[in-house]
């Protein structure tokens, strides 16, 4: 996470398996701890009035150090479990010695015996922090730290004779430890500027020339200027980023022998004593992102990870050829027609396999025999490192894959910079489109491997601290939910009482603000806002539990080399073909998943023309734009294609292989196998993305949603045993309204994400496999539909005049704000029509509101009484420049006609800025965290005549950090440049009457 990175630089210093293309561990049965026993939504729509705890979010819960207050572990883990989580991730983020400490195993055990007790699950992460490290892996000449691979050189005139050492150029403050790895010559084609350019024809491997005391002798050919290469292997020194860990190195995540090291050490540290427990509460063992770093190099010079014997696996069998091209793995480095870019490949490829079989699989193995889960973020992060992760293939080898949404791209690393008030990722734009992108890839790997979880570390922003609302983490989780993303992680929960120099909050202990960069909300029980989070964790939950039940459904998956989950935050894609490419199939409805060549299945079947029939289903599979691609990979598109598959080949068509391994025999093979592609009738060839849609409606593949305006709708389709579930999030600026046509045969049911009302809906169409249902969906925001069960033949519409038509105990009953006569067309062809009653007039609150709050500042709390209209707290005298929680309070008259037993009544919050919670006679209102929201219905807490209403708003610390800056308090400097924030009940808050009547039969 490369936010982490910054962070940790500036605060801390201040389904079946996946066949021979997975590994053996993610082909295993569902690992210990899964999540089972969800309900078949479709055939039990009511199920989520009850949140599933095994849906609920979890919060990564921070520690200082190992001599906590018990008590106080007590009330984090109370305050956590009534806040509507379902678990905690336990991580250290100071004095990272005490990590394992005896003191830090008797909290631990507290900690996991009080989070069992109360049903929550408890994660571990591997060590106190991030990379995973160990002082087990300090001793360098063992060479399981982090390993480097760096190059001397040294000039060779042609025709000439170098005799001499090895060349070496050690990087600045480099360890003792270094390990020859190779020398090469090449005759150099071009020295003007960068790359240096190399003949790679001419590259020799002059290693067995190195006598026994390091030098070599060697005679240049008699023309040209060439170089000698002397490659060595070097520790990167690089370190645990948490403070006080100065003796844990970061293990070689290239050599298993180095995470067994490691992970020994933390049985002795932790795990022995532990682990019973762990198994009995059914928490997850946790890696954070990998955030590997070179640390310093020689000038003008990269480096490239490594580890003691990778050369032979990057040889494939030919270790002088690989040995050779070793040049061309630096940047600063080429080959002549660009060649460098095939060693880079195979180099790319082999990291990936051994990522899986010496650091994923043994530790998912350890942590089953233990009878825990592995949880982890399998790809590159940081800034300081280029570990070129495949995120798919590495997600695919996890029993549980995470993403994280500021890593990802959401929201940018200057949405919350002082002077901007940006937030989240504009919904519709390219950006938009490209978070989604990167979540996909992880999701396509969980789906090719029927992993059980891809669970989100949500809420991470530069400079964002203390300026998110609940509605702000919910767009950034509906983001990930669009692609089937089904666990939150909220970063994070700070343990409270704690002080340490340069804090900046009266609140508890704030781990990541207090400097001139900050960057995360360290939220603890006494939050103003933490008392609104229940509601934001039910619909969490709710919408976990929908993108999670039954087995996925995709229409496409696409096969691209290239992975961009890496923790840099990529350029504007707008007007890139990638964009374009997202932009075509998106337009047309369609879904997809990402595939890169390694995780390609090979032997997967296909039945009746779909790839892993029983999930992810793939109707056909498109080749982005590769002008090469491994040989293996070429042959199994060829066997998918005879074997049913649809295949679209677009943009550039592979005419070689991708790597160096293979030589000329793999460039043929690639060949012949597009030869054979294009005399298949199932498969296509096109120039552009734009055409891709009308290539794969010629080959009978279609979208299993479609519609006018579906290129705004992001869908995620479930198949369970009796129905179907769809997860739609609107990704646009603009509200939707219109029909979308589902494949499915179930009669649908809208389910209400933030109080689990099921509403059988009356209004729809059913055609051969196909449903058409009328749908709203607000701005940026999202609706759950289930259908089923399957072949369901219940009582409905297909086209009315009214609002809305529901379906009740076989009845439809027909709804409208304006009520008069309303008709409906049934399936038969006939109409009827409904007289309804005139609706009601809405009624507005009081302009003027009685305003009880609670401010919260360094000096104390302090009570504010008034009354005023609704507007923002900057406009208030009372209230401007001061964070806490308000109560609103008036009366509302409602007369009895308007609760007869033929209408009802819904509530309008209208706008506000902060996080809310509504009472009507003293009954709570499941209100939703978006501003103009659809109105809830009330009309169950509502009685004839007067009616209390109450509406409490709770706020961030932003403005009362500014505040406490402005007074020229010099630990408070940093919050100077924050925006002061409109926080408050803006409204108008509306009752919206309905009238309603069941159609005779």
């Amino acid at each position: 996470m490369h936010r982490k990175a910054v962070a940790g630089a500036t605060a801390l210093a201040a389904a079946a398996a996946l066949l021979s293309s997975l590994p053996p561990a993610a082909a295993a049965l569902p690992p210990a701890g899964a999540a089972t026993g969800l309900a078949d939504l479709a055939a039990d729509p009511s199920a989520l009035r009850q949140v599933p705890a095994q849906s609920r979010p979890k919060f990564r819960w921070w520690w200082p150090t190992d001599t906590l207050d018990r008590a106080e572990i007590d009330r984090e883990l109370t305050a956590i479990k009534n806040a509507g989580f379902g678990g905690v991730e336990l991580g250290m983020l100071r004095n990272g010695d005490k990590w394992g400490s005896a003191e830090f195993r008797a909290d631990l055990i507290h900690a996991l015996r009080k989070a069992t007790s109360l049903g929550l699950t408890f994660d571990v992460t591997l060590g106190p922090g991030w990379p995973v490290s160990s002082p087990q892996v300090a001793d360098t000449s063992k060479e399981l730290s982090s390993q480097n691979l760096h190059y001397g050189t040294a000039d060779v005139a042609g025709g000439s004779t170098y005799r001499g050492p090895v060349p070496d150029n050690p990087p600045p403050g480099a360890d003792a430890h270094k390990r020859l790895i190779a020398v090469t010559a090449a005759r150099v084609t071009s020295a003007e500027g960068k790359p240096l350019v190399l003949d790679p024809d001419s590259a020799v491997d002059l290693t067995s020339k190195v006598d026994a005391r390091g030098t070599v002798r060697w005679t240049a050919p008699a023309t040209g200027k060439w170089k000698i290469f002397g490659f060595w292997m070097r520790p990167t020194m690089q370190k645990n980023r948490v403070s006080g860990a100065d003796e844990a190195l970061v293990v070689d995540h290239l050599n298993s022998e180095a995470i067994k090291a490691a992970l020994k050490g933390y049985d002795r540290q932790v795990f022995d004593a532990a682990a019973p427990l762990l198994r009995q509460n059914g928490g997850d063992v946790f890696e954070d992102s990998y955030e590997l770093e070179h640390g310093p190099t020689a000038a003008g010079q990269s480096a490239v990870f490594w580890t003691r014997d990778l050369l032979k696996d990057l040889a494939g069998g030919r270790r002088r050829d690989a040995a050779a091209l070793l040049p061309g793995l630096f940047e600063e480095i080429g080959f002549r027609d660009g060649a460098e870019q095939r060693i880079r490949n195979d180099y790319t490829q082999v990291v990936n396999r051994r990522l899986v079989t010496d650091h994923l699989n043994p530790i998912s193995e350890w942590a089953r025999r233990k009878g825990m889960t592995f949880r982890a973020q399998a790809y590159q992060g940081g800034i300081g490192g280029d570990l070129p992760t495949d995120a798919v293939r590495l997600a695919s080898a996890l029993p549980k894959a995470d993403v994280e949404s500021l890593s990802f791209g959401d929201p940018d690393d200057d949405a919350y910079m002082p002077g901007t008030e940006a937030g989240p990722n504009e919904p519709g734009s390219a950006k938009s489109r490209a978070v989604l992108d990167r979540y996909r890839q992880v999701v396509s790997g969980a789906h090719l491997s029927g992993g059980t979880e891809v669970s989100n570390e949500l809420g991470a922003a530069v400079f964002g601290d203390h300026r998110q609302d609940p509605r702000d983490l919910k767009a950034l989780a509906d983001h990930s939910l669009a692609v089937g993303v089904d666990r939150m992680v909220l970063h994070g929960f700070a343990y409270k009482d704690y002080q340490e120099s340069g804090q900046t909050t009266w609140m508890g202990w704030c781990p990541w603000c207090g400097a001139a960069f900050s960057f995360a909300d360290s939220w603890n029980q006494d939050w103003p806002q933490f008392k609104a989070l229940p509601r934001l964790t039910d619909y969490l939950a709710r919408a976990d539990a929908v993108v999670s039940t039954g087995r996925p459904r995709v229409d496409l998956t696409v096969l691209n080399s290239t992975s961009d989950v890496n923790g840099a935050q990529a350029p504007d894609p707008a007007g890139t073909p990638q964009d374009a490419f997202r932009k075509a199939l998106s337009g047309a409805g369609y879904t997809w998943d990402s595939v890169t060549p390694a995780s390609l299945p090979s032997q997967a079947k296909v039945t009746k023309g779909r790839l892993l029939p029983d999930g992810p289903a793939y109707k056909a599979v498109i080749v982005q734009d590769q002008e090469a691609l491994p040989p293996d990979t070429a042959e199994r598109l060829v066997h998918l294609a005879r074997a049913g598959l649809p295949v679209v080949v677009q943009g550039a068509v592979p005419s070689r292989a991708s790597g160096y391994t293979g030589g000329a025999d793999a460039d043929r093979r690639v060949d012949r196998a597009i030869g054979t592609l294009r005399k298949l009738a199932n498969v296509r060839f096109v120039k552009d993305a734009a055409s891709i849609p009308a290539a794969l409606a010629r080959l009978g593949v279609r979208a299993d949603l479609s519609g006018q305006g579906v290129a705004d709708i992001v869908p995620v389709h479930r198949r369970t045993a009796t129905g179907d579930a769809w997860f739609l999030f609107n990704n646009s600026t603009r509200p939707f309204t219109g029909e979308l046509t589902f494949r499915t045969t179930g009669a649908p049911t809208l389910l209400d994400l933030w109080t689990g009302q099921a509403t059988r809906l009356g209004l729809y169409r059913r055609t051969g496999q196909q449903v058409t249902v009328r749908v709203r969906i607000p701005a940026d925001d999202t609706a759950a539909l289930l259908f089923g069960p399957a072949g369901n033949t219940a009582a409905a519409a297909t086209d009315t005049n009214a609002d809305e038509v529901v379906r009740s105990d076989g009845r439809l009953i027909v709804r409208d704000q304006k009520g008069g006569p309303k008709w409906v067309a049934l399936p038969d062809g006939t109409r009827r029509t409904v007289a309804l009653p005139a609706a009601p007039a809405p009624v507005t609150a009081a302009v003027t509101w009685k305003i009880s709050a609670t401010t919260t500042s360094p000096a104390g709390e302090r009570s504010v009484a008034l009354t005023s209209t609704l507007k923002p707290w900057t406009d208030i005298p009372q209230l401007k420049g001061t964070s806490g929680t308000a109560v609103y309070a008036t009366s509302v008259q409602i007369p009895a006609s308007y609760l007869t037993g033929r209408s009802g009544v819904r509530l309008s919050l209208g706008d506000f800025a902060g996080a809310v919670r509504a009472w009507i006679n003293g009954t709570e209102i499941p209100v939703s965290q978006v501003p103009n929201a659809e109105p809830v219905d009330v009309t169950a807490a509502l009685r004839p005549g007067a009616n209390q209403v109450k509406i409490e708003l709770s706020t961030t610390l932003n403005n009362a950090l500014r505040t406490q800056a402005l007074t020229g308090d010099p630990d408070y400097k940093a919050w100077s440049a924050r925006p002061e924030l409109g926080y408050g009940l803006l409204g108008p808050v509306v009752f919206k009457p309905y009238v309603e009547a069941t159609v005779s039969r």
